[in-house]
């Protein structure tokens, strides 16, 4: 018996359809780990970070205030736009900690985006640094209430 699904897949692959970040990750999750070794990320990038960025936050409880560092050996594609990723609802969201504080170039202050939704050019700058994470939950908690997720 044919597959379906399978089938319904590897057509909009062969059409370029544009598959959301959500639709690659349930897909790149069922191939083996072979399959999944000589993918190229280049592919599809941001559902890539999005499979990755779920990985790293798996054992991480929703909302728990511990955010995961992200480094070249745990999530080099991740690492290239992140320091850290934190688990919000459940949902992946991308951190950095290298953001120069507007009232202190010496010190710096936490950005972050949720991975989902993309672009880790559009990181929203909070007013805290090191130290104020529960803050910085609190923010990105209330950005994803303000997007009605």
């Amino acid at each position: 018996m044919m597959n379906f699904k399978r089938l319904i897949e590897e057509a909009i692959l062969e059409e370029n359809i544009e598959e959301t970040p959500e639709q690659f990750v349930e897909r790149f999750s069922r191939l083996s780990k072979e399959e999944q070794d000589n993918f190229e990320p280049s592919e599809n990038p941001e559902g890539y970070k999005l499979w990755e960025a779920k990985k790293l936050i798996s054992k991480i409880k929703p909302n728990e205030v511990k955010f995961k560092k992200v480094t070249q050996d745990n999530s080099w594609f991740l690492w290239q736009d992140y320091t850290h990723v934190a688990n919000v609802n459940g949902i992946p969201y991308g951190l950095s900690n290298e953001y120069e504080d507007p009232d202190d170039d010496e010190q710096f202050v936490w950005a972050f985006n949720n991975i989902q939704k993309g672009d880790p050019y559009n990181m929203r700058e909070t007013s805290w640094g090191k130290g104020h994470e529960d803050e910085v939950m609190r923010e990105m908690i209330n950005d994803q209430e303000s997007y009605g997720i």
